[in-house]
This record gives structure tokens, sequence and C-alpha cells, in this order.
């Protein structure tokens, strides 16, 4: 039977009573405009899916197949070193170099560049930073080995006087190149900075070819092939994020526009040429920690849409010279371990889209084993409710601690939802400890007996298990204020100096300090000792920040953290009765029982024309994901069909006090809370949002079309499909017509 959800009564309530905001005087509301937010609604409209064909690259008689199996072929021109790859299925041919005669736009380094199969950026004895491709008159030529499944090539950069070894391999579904660290060698005295790896495969001169570049900004971002435009730059990101050791965390109260830059939680990237014709995801298997991932749309330097990878072997840092802010660029003493390696996997068909390319990651990740089967099947969504429980504040003479909600008022929350058909709840305790949020020793578990026992806590977790509900207590282990940490387990930077950051807008406490791997080990360890009703851990911080420790004689580096964070992941894991993680890496998705904050929209660059629930795709049917705060976004509907589109499920940060009694804590950016207020929002969101997703719960994401713009349907595994309305008119599907601003399933699996 064909169900529908109409989302008349949530547009009602929203219009009618408005969105509480609390003011900074006394104990009372106002009703004033929401504040848009880039955490939720998209200022870019939901464009329809890419239509047409794509020409693809042709083979000369340059090429010589070096390879093949029984879906692709490989070619390499020797004498260019252009690596051609054919789709067999559909004879699709995928080059690394733009043909010459569409470089007529091009100057000549950036035509050598676009010919090239790998680039190299290096530092002179002076210091300044050059570009080096392969293509030179005077430079040796390549030394080429055919190996099993593909070549191998000594290549020489000419201006840089470095030579190393690039293998390609044709594999099952593509192909794989990479570069072993074993044989760059570097014969003057200038030193290799970062190495592009195929940076024009598969670029789009202008809009001549139907389709779009993918890049994992955020939850996922397009950026369509089109004719060129004025851009100010290009995409050009780290994966995992910066590195605080090389790069010092900038200062807390920059610009908003700042803060919601998103960071790059996958290593991978893309590219579909054609409507669902052709396409690659690439995934960088080896040298992630050193990536970052460059996309330049048509009319950044050239006339050429193009993505790739470029790795990072020695970096450059600040050292400071004085106190007074005197310091001078200096070089990394030593290079990474990189070792980089990307593998290119072929799409055709129905599945090249972004959608194909989550789903051929996230096999990748399953058959790596580090991405499970734990989303609960056929059961109501659960509803994420983040109280706080307390946090310092200042008093007359001495800081004090607010008490924000008491465990008795999250007693009567969970009754209250309930009666109201809300009875799927993932409460997470947020400041209970004594000292609150932000002023309790990061190991402690010492609760507040101003919010209430352990006893309290204890039936609380019961209810709440015994309702098909869970209780979490959410923690910070990585990093904290001066009181909450001991500075003898500081992590350090390059420069000799902590890991420390400085927040000029908190009105408390302004340097949060970075602990060491060994002090969050050893906190996630504790967490066996615990009772059962604590055991439950909602952890933040340590699977989103990725950063070397140079502390002298026990230096860890960036791609030895990895290592370290997922050893420490794994203790958590088995030291607690359910790990949720906040905004996880790739490499710790693994450990996760449940995904908190997930990205639900891009940094909104001008050049990225649609946001994609890749992250979303990736997870779903593996892991229950939630998305951020509802109540830091605008409240609107489209809000709410965001989620039901993505499959996330809702949250809300909550208190039983007004907000305003945190304008002078450091939870003063959270400036609506209000359990009573938000009340009916988040049982009228729930309804809608549970009313279908409850119906796909632990399935996975099989296909996203979006027919015409600001409609997308939403295909799951076993056949289950949801029709999400964005725009205010009615949409007739399958003979059905569906009302403005709405979601329905519109077939059941």
């Amino acid at each position: 039977m064909l169900k529908r959800v109409s989302c008349f009564l949530l547009v009602f309530i929203l219009l009618i009573v408005g969105i509480p905001f609390a003011t900074s005087g006394e104990d009372s509301e106002i009703i004033e405009p929401p504040v848009p937010s880039a955490r939720f609604t998209n200022i870019k409209r939901v464009s329809a899916d890419p239509v047409g064909a794509a020409k693809g690259a042709e083979l000369t008689e340059a090429d010589h197949i070096v390879a093949r199996n029984a879906r692709f072929e490989l070619y390499l021109d020797e004498q260019a070193l252009i690596v051609k790859v054919r789709d067999k299925s559909n004879n699709y041919v995928w080059s690394s170099a733009v043909p010459k005669n569409k470089m007529q736009s091009l100057n000549f380094e950036w035509q050598r560049i676009a010919s090239s199969l790998l680039t190299a950026e290096y530092l002179n004895p002076a210091g300044s930073v050059s570009r080096s491709p392969l293509k030179h008159s005077n430079a040796k030529a390549p030394e080429i080995t055919k190996t099993e499944s593909g070549f191998k090539a000594k290549v020489e950069f000419y201006e840089a006087g470095i030579e190393l070894v690039v293998e390609v391999e044709l594999t099952e579904k593509g192909i794989k190149v990479s570069v072993p660290d074993e044989s760059i060698v570097q014969k003057k005295e200038n030193i290799l900075h970062k190495l592009y790896i195929m940076p024009f495969f598969g670029a789009s001169l202008a809009d001549e070819i139907p389709g779009y570049v993918f890049i994992p900004d955020g939850c996922g971002a397009l950026i369509r092939y089109s004719k060129p435009r004025t851009y100010i730059s290009s995409f050009s990101e780290r994966v995992y994020g910066p590195d605080y050791a090389m790069k010092r965390p900038a200062t807390g109260g920059m610009l908003i526009l700042q803060a919601d830059k998103k960071m790059i939680h996958m290593p991978v990237f893309g590219a579909a040429h054609g409507g669902r014709q052709n396409a690659f995801l690439a995934v960088a298997t080896s040298g992630d920690a050193f990536m970052e991932i460059e996309a330049s749309p048509a009319g950044v330097i050239t006339d050429f849409t193009w993505v790739g990878a470029k790795f990072i072997y020695r970096d450059l840092y600040t050292q400071p010279t004085s106190k007074s802010g005197g310091a001078f660029t200096a070089l990394q003493p030593t290079s990474n371990t990189v070792n980089a390696a990307i593998e290119y996997i072929f799409l055709s068909g129905e599945d090249a889209d972004y959608v194909g390319m989550a789903k051929a990651y996230r096999e990748m990740l399953k058959e790596k084993g580090m991405l499970g089967s734990k989303a609960e099947e056929g059961t109501p969504v659960r509803l994420k409710i983040e109280a706080i429980m307390s946090e310092p504040t200042k008093g007359l003479i001495t800081n004090r601690n607010e008490i924000m909600t008491r465990i008795a008022d999250v007693r009567r929350w969970i009754d209250e939802l309930g009666a109201n058909g809300v009875e799927d709840l993932s409460v997470v305790l947020w400041g209970f400890e004594k000292g609150g949020v932000n002023g309790h020793k990061l190991n402690s578990f010492r609760l507040d007996p101003a919010i209430g026992s352990k006893k309290e806590m204890e039936e609380l977790y019961n209810k709440l298990v015994s309702g098909n509900s869970e209780l979490m207590l959410r923690q910070e282990v990585q990093s904290g204020y001066e009181d909450q940490i001991d500075k003898s387990r500081l992590a350090y930077h390059i420069d000799g100096g902590i890991l420390e950051k400085f927040e000029v807008t908190k009105p408390l406490f302004n340097h949060v300090y970075y602990l060491n791997i060994h002090a969050v080990r050893k906190a996630v360890e504790g967490y066996g000792k615990k009772p059962q009703y604590m055991r439950n851990i909602a952890l933040s911080g340590v699977s989103t920040n990725l950063f070397s420790d140079y502390k002298r004689g026990r230096e860890i580096h960036r791609n030895e953290m990895v290592e370290e964070i997922r050893s420490v992941l794994e203790a958590a894991q088995e030291n607690t009765g359910k790990l949720a993680l906040y905004e996880p890496n790739a490499y710790a998705f693994g450990y996760a029982d449940a995904v908190y904050d997930i990205p639900m929209q891009t940094s909104q660059f001008v050049f990225e024309t649609d946001t994609v629930p890749f992250m979303q795709i990736v997870l779903s049917g593996s892991i229950d994901y939630y998305a951020p705060n509802l109540n830091f976004g605008t409240n609107t509907v489209e809000d709410v069909l965001k989620l039901i589109d993505y499959g996330a499920y809702p949250s809300y940060v909550l208190t039983e006090q007004y907000s305003n009694k945190l304008a002078s804590t450091n939870l003063n950016d959270i400036y609506t809370s209000r359990y009573e207020d938000w009340k009916p929002y988040i049982i009228e969101n729930y309804k809608a949002i549970n009313d279908i997703l409850s119906k796909v719960r632990g399935k996975a994401i099989n296909r996203r079309f979006v027919p015409e713009d600001g409609i997308v349907l939403v295909e799951y595994e076993g056949g289950t499909t949801i029709l999400i309305n964005y725009t205010d008119k009615s949409y007739t599907y399958n003979n059905q017509t569906f009302g403005g601003l709405s979601a329905a399933i519109v077939k059941e699996g």
C-alpha cells in the first residue's frame, strides 16, 4: 500500500509558533527569524542529474596494449608516457593526458602538466616552490619494464633533478598507480615537496562532456563540467584535515564562513562522464595520511575541469624565533613515509555516478574489514537528544558550576516524549562530571551530585534499555582547557612547542591543549572498569583529529598516528558496551556502533554545484548515523526532508534551563536549547522522519536519482523507494500526485 507522509502539520507549526531563541537578559524567550546555517539547508538547489552521452579518448597508433583482463585493457604510449584504459563493456577509453588538439588554450607549462603522468613540486635551495612535469626535451627517456599486469617506468623530473619509479597495474576493477618511496632519488640540492599523480585523468574541456567531478568535501560535493567562469582559487584540501603538529590550529573566533568549512574524511575522489555512462572512483590505498585532493574548475588558470591527488613528502612550517612574534619558514627535516598508491575503480551504466562510487567504496571498506554491519533492521529509528547537564560560568568572585539539566529532568523528558509516540531514544549526557562540560578533568567520571546520584543514573540507564533505547555518556579525551588536562602528557609541535589553540571568543577558558596518544589510550582503557550503566561512550575528537607528535625521542608521524588511533579505538571498543564516534574519519568507521554529527553539507565553495550524500551512502546499511543537532539549523521543512533524503536520524542538544544561562560560558554558541520550547518540534519532526526511515532501517542505499530540479528518488536494497519533493509545487510520479515540500514511500520493498 502506498504510504505517504505530509509535512503540512510541520509547516503549520513552524509558521505559527516560530523558533525559540534565548536572550541574555531575564529568563524569557523571544521569537526571532532563524539564522541560516551551513549545517543543513543547502543554499544551492537540488538539480536534475546530468543527461547526454560523452565521447571518450581515442586510441592511436602510439598506444600499445600492455595488459588485459575480462573487463579492461591497459594501453601505454611509451614515448609520451600516456596511460589509457579501455572498458570492454562499452569501449569507453579513459586517458591520463589531454589530446594535443585540445591544448590551444593552455600555455606551455600547463601543456606539459596536462600531458604528464606525474608532476613534481620541489623546493630549491632558496626555499621557493617550483613545478616540474615529466615532459622536458632534455629529460631522460622513461625506462619502461613490462610486468605481468602492467608496467614500471623509471622517470626523470629534469628541472628538479629527481628520479623515481611509477608502477601501473591492471586490476579486476580498474588500475592501480603507485610510487614506492625507495625508488625516489634526489640528485641535486632540490627537495621533493609534493607529487601529483595523473592530475588530468578524465579532465574535461569546458562543458564538452556532460558530467562532473566528485570531491569528498563534507558529506560530498559535485563540480559539474561547465564553461570557464571566474573563480578565486581551486579546491585544495588535506585528507583527514590539517596536521596541527605542522600547522598550528587557527585562532578560534575567525569568520563564521571559515568555521563552517568542512573536513575531508575519506581519501577518495572521482569523475562521471555522461548521464550514467562511465565514471571512476579513485581511492588512496597508501599514503592517504599525506594526501591532498585538488579539484580545479574551468576558469581557474585553465579551461579544463580536473581532479587529482597530490602527496606531501616534505612540508614547510613556521619556526618561532622570539616571544614577540618573530619567525621564519623551515623545512621538515626528514621525508614522510608515503609510498603513494591510488586505485582507480571504473564504473559503467547505472552505477556510473556518485552513488556507484559510494557503493564501490563501501564494498572496498567491507572487503578490508573496515566497515561492518551494525545497523539494526526493521525497528523505529532513534532520536538522539544530547542533554547538557552542567557547565562552568563566571561568578562574582570565582567561577561556579551552572546546572543546566538534572537526571530527573531527563527522565521526565523521556516520559513526555514517550507519551507522544517518541519512544526510541539515544540519550547522551554531556557534562555529567563534577566541573561540567569544560571544567571536569578529562579522565574523570566523578558524577556531579548536583545533577543527580549514581542510583538515579543507573535507574535512567535501566529505564532506557527496557524501552529499546540507550544511555550514552559523552567523552572528550584528546583535548581540553587548562584546568582539564595533565600538562605533562601533551603532544608537541615540530617547532618544539606544545600543541595548543587559543580561542579568543570564549569568555571563561581560552587555551585548548592537545594530549598525546598515550594519555588518550590510558583514558579509554579505563572505561572497562566502569559499571555497566556508565560504559556506553560517545567519543569525540580522537576519531576526527589526526596530527603528528614531535615530542623529542618519541616522535610519532602522521601515518603512524593513524595506526595508533586505530589501536586506541580498538581498546575503546573492547572496554565499552557501545561506542559512538563523532564525525569520524574513514579509518575509524569500523569501530563505531553509531556515527554522530555526520556532515550534512559541504563547505559551499562557489564552484560546488551539488551537495550529495556520499558519506551517508557509504555508511548506509552498516552503521546508524545521526545528523548534527537540528536546533543548530534553521529548523525548516527542508531540513527535515534532507534527513529523510540522506537517511540520517534526528538530533537535538537540550537543556532544562534557558540557554541564556550559557551566555557567559564556553558553550556560548548554543543559543537555543530549552526542552520545553523544542518539544513540539521534536515530536512532529521525529514522527515525519520515523514514519519513512523506519521502513528502511538497516538497509543500504542503492540508487539516488534527481529526475528534475527539486525532486529526489532514493532506492534502498530490497526495492523500497522514497520520493522527496523539495519544491513548493505538486509532483506526479507513477500516476500519484505528491504535494510540495513533502516526502513519501512510493514503492514498497
